[in-house]
């Protein structure tokens, strides 16, 4: 079924009769009406932090593509498939070189991506989780391999045909049917002799593919690469190489066909472009002759002025004699971080070379960086706190065709329809859609986002899209419950004292930002004694803190003997939440094999999750609860392997970076932050998921609960709770802000085309 509960939760109010009974504080100097309007203009104030841009587009914008029908055709002919192949979302494509076959959304992705690398200069392929985005990316780097091969079998036919080559329709042929050609057997992708086919178009990159994505995915990613990829098909010879400083983990964990980027590895050397040695000499020449009378030889000078082309991302010529001899190494594929880029891979492939003049003994050092990349994926590059990290390893991208491969060439201003896809264009339309008083203006905000988003080769497709009439996906069905939690009469009296406290600090002196008042606000509304004790013991209330405690250290992931821990049972105390979430956890079923279900609790703020956690922990200690923060990615991907893969209780021993074995259970109950496990971890071993609080944003509600709606999930239904403070100023606004955005976004959509209207409101409200 593919029953989606998300946009109509059931509500379920635990409201005690004791807490109807509450009395008023006459005492209060912030009425009802003041409270209202004070966390209002908080969320008022946050959102305008982050007004300068659109970063995020609700779960229910789609750009999927199908509106045009050639576009289609083409793909059909890609994959040599006829009359309505494809169509059907169930009937999955194979490939030859994959280990798997690709279900149609993929594969048309995949195509797409292909051809509009160099017609658009990259893209963003931003399907919702759990379509297979990964899967998709590496069949990207399959077929582009099948691409060359192709490309180079047609040009040596055409250059000797009596050559023994298989034969190839001869140039000049008009033909757009796959299967005029007489190879065709031997190729699972149309041939590019086929003159009016889709393959002649798409010229291969013929270098290699770089990957970034965060530390804590480089172990999934390499996972995936050994599912998916067939790394003994002996005419592609797929090769994942790994630049990362943690190499020797990742070379003992169970993934396989590891290899790194060392000095001794023949794979490192094949990574340069040709002659990058030779370049870097005639830099050491020109180094040592300097400003003197005596020039560089011709060979030297042509060298160092295509050299110098190639950074200013000038080529006079489409084929120079620097790039030439690089054909082939399309199989190989480099996987990396942002943060490990330059020290692990650029270094590696750093080539020197010392010059020795003859004349004087004198002698100088060339460098240069061999690197030469023909595609670079970014993934997840909505999460990355430092923008410029990722942009500082880009910049120096070289390509070796005549195309723009930076976002900052002058050259993409030329192309018409990317002329105002700039970055500033869209701060600039991100400030008009925060600043929309109406419907009719935020519909034509969108409509433009949408426009820009077509020329910069977007694609999205969400758990909710259509592929020809029929579901997209079959994913089990989501049931969506709001649970009202009611506080006591002398919590809910020490909640409001704290909103106060709050409020007048705001007329007197400046406190801070917003969303720091908002992030304090939001945690005592799941915890209110945490107010009182996090003063009286000190206590820090956000991850940054944490990290800067003496205590924090050595904690392995624990806090079993932070202070959290010794004041425990009264930061607990009164938190209906948490003693509505225990009755969820005692309440857990078996799952479809019979076996104890598993859950998982999310938190936007690091400490809810600490708390949470620590609690779970002493009240059920049968579960295995382990708590999964940020800045532990080994760690954390060792327990969701051995939550998704064991059985609750059961034990292994995984071998770490210093070569020791460290004992893991698999847990009964994950406890993380949204940030943390919304990164593209797939927890489907779970189906039950739950929320310690409404989210600001929409999406991250989504992405959230996502984790256990995906593919690979067994079981026929999901359940996703949401923790709600009955009658609490903040959260009640939380969740009607959250109403009024999706009212708008259904009353601006218009038939063919979906709408954005999730605003920018918070950014990273848990700090983490």
């Amino acid at each position: 079924m593919t029953g989606d509960t998300r946009d109509a939760p059931i509500i379920i109010d635990t409201t005690d009769d004791a807490g109807d009974d509450s009395d008023e504080d006459d005492s209060e100097d912030l009425d009802n009406d003041g409270a209202h309007d004070f966390v209002q203009t908080l969320l008022a104030q946050a959102g305008q932090a982050k007004n300068t841009r659109l970063d995020e587009v609700t779960a229910n914008f789609e750009l999927d593509r199908l509106n045009d029908p050639e576009l289609w055709r083409m793909c059909q002919r890609f994959y040599k498939l006829r009359g309505m192949e494809g169509q059907t979302p169930s009937r999955e494509i194979e490939i030859d070189g994959l280990n798997i076959s690709l279900k149609p959304h993929q594969a048309f992705a995949a195509f797409y991506m292909l051809r509009s690398e160099r017609r658009r200069h990259g893209g963003f392929l931003a399907d919702e989780m759990g379509l297979g985005k990964t899967i998709t990316t590496l069949a990207v780097c399959v077929l582009s391999r099948w691409l060359t091969i192709a490309h180079e079998a047609v040009a040596r036919y055409r250059e000797d045909p009596a050559g023994g080559h298989p034969p190839h329709l001869p140039e000049g042929t008009l033909s757009s049917d796959p299967a005029d050609c007489p190879s065709a057997h031997l190729l699972p992708i149309c041939c590019p002799c086929i003159e009016m086919g889709p393959s002649i178009a798409i010229k291969p990159l013929a270098w290699p593919t770089l990957i970034l994505v965060p530390a804590q995915l480089l172990r999934n990613w390499g996972q995936e690469w050994n599912k998916v990829v067939n790394t003994g098909h002996p005419r592609l010879q797929m090769t994942l190489l790994v630049g990362h400083r943690d190499n020797r983990a990742l070379q003992r964990s169970d993934v396989r066909s590891w290899e790194t980027l060392a000095q001794n590895n023949p794979s490192h050397h094949s990574l340069r472009f040709a002659r990058a040695r030779e370049l870097a000499g005639a830099l050491a020449w020109q180094k040592l002759l300097g400003t003197g009378d005596r020039q560089l030889c011709p060979r030297d000078q042509e060298l160092i002025q295509e050299w110098m082309d190639a950074k200013d991302r000038r080529f006079p010529r489409e084929r120079s004699q620097l790039w030439t001899g690089n054909w082939g190494k399309d199989c190989l594929v480099v996987l990396t971080t942002p943060q490990s880029y330059g020290t692990q891979v650029a270094d590696a492939l750093n080539c020197e070379a010392t010059v020795e003049d003859a004349s004087d003994r004198s002698n100088a050092t060339g460098s240069v960086c061999g690197a030469l990349w023909g595609r670079a994926f970014r993934d997840e590059c909505h999460q990355e706190r430092n923008e410029a990290k990722t942009y500082e390893v880009l910049k120096g991208f070289r390509g070796g065709d005549p195309v723009v491969v930076s976002v900052r060439d002058a050259a993409w201003k030329d192309i018409p329809e990317l002329a105002r896809c700039s970055r500033a264009d869209f701060e600039e339309l991100g400030r008009q859609f925060i600043s929309a008083r109406d419907h009719r203006r935020t519909a034509m905000v969108v409509s433009e986002f949408r426009r820009r988003l077509q020329a910069l080769g977007f694609i999205r497709r969400t758990v909710s899209s259509k592929w020809f009439g029929s579901d997209l996906l079959t994913l089990p069905e989501a049931e969506r419950q709001d649970i009202a939690c009611a506080l006591d009469p002398a919590m809910r009296r020490a909640f409001r004292m704290e909103l106060e406290q709050e409020y007048r600090q705001t007329q007197t002196r400046t406190v801070g930002k917003a969303t720091n008042i908002l992030h304090r606000l939001r945690l005592f509304t799941t915890f209110p004694a945490l107010a009182q004790v996090s003063r009286q013991e000190h206590l820090p209330l956000t991850l940054d803190d944490i990290n800067q405690q003496p205590w924090a250290h050595n904690q392995g992931g624990s806090f079993r003997t932070s202070p959290f821990q010794q004041h425990l049972r009264s930061i607990l105390k009164g938190s209906a939440k948490f003693k509505q979430l225990c009755s969820l956890v005692q309440g857990l079923q078996r799952d479809s094999n019979g076996e104890h279900a598993k859950i998982l609790v999310m938190s936007e703020f690091p400490v809810a999750a600490i708390i949470t956690y620590l609690g779970l922990a002493e009240a059920f200690p049968e579960k295995h609860p382990v708590l999964l923060l940020s800045g532990q990615p080994q760690r954390n991907q060792r327990y969701i392997d051995a939550f998704n893969e064991m059985n609750t209780g059961s034990e292994r021993f995984v071998e770490n970076a210093r070569g020791q074995f460290d004992r893991v259970t698999s847990p009964g109950v994950l406890v993380s932050t949204t940030r943390v496990l919304g990164l593209g971890f797939t927890c489907v071993r779970a189906f039950h998921a739950v929320l310690l609080e409404p989210s600001l944003l929409k999406s991250t509600e989504e992405q959230a609960f996502g984790r256990i709606r995906r593919i690979g999930q067994m079981n026929r239904r999901v359940y996703q709770v949401r923790l709600l403070t009955k009658d609490s100023e903040v959260e009640g606004q939380i969740v009607q802000r959250q109403a009024t955005r999706q009212e708008l976004q259904s009353s601006h959509a218009m038939p063919g085309q979906t709408s954005s209207s999730e605003k920018q409101e918070l950014g990273d409200s848990g700090q983490e």
